[in-house]
């Protein structure tokens, strides 16, 4: 399943405001890259990408609440998590 779809099934009905938890292990991500993941997941403290093939988080969003991340096994080559959210390093 693409990252996109896992997205909106893990919304569940709610708006990306009201998810703080989400769950991507085992989908597909778009050559290496997070995709569908906006900003307006305003709310989002922790974030699973284990096994999706992650290459980079250049495309993650700023996302202030976010705490904890969860990538295995550590593919991530460029970006930095840390810069994903405020007051974190």
């Amino acid at each position: 399943m693409d990252m996109k779809k896992r997205i909106h099934l893990e919304l569940r009905n709610r708006t990306p405001s009201d998810v703080k938890e989400l769950v991507l292990d085992n989908c597909r991500s778009n050559e290496g890259k997070i995709e569908g993941l906006t900003d307006e997941f305003e709310e989002l403290e922790f974030l699973s990408t284990i096994n999706v093939g992650l290459t980079t988080v250049a495309h993650l969003p700023k996302l202030k609440k976010l705490k904890k991340v969860g990538v295995f096994p550590p593919e991530v080559r460029t970006g930095r998590i840390d810069d994903c959210s405020e007051g974190r390093g």
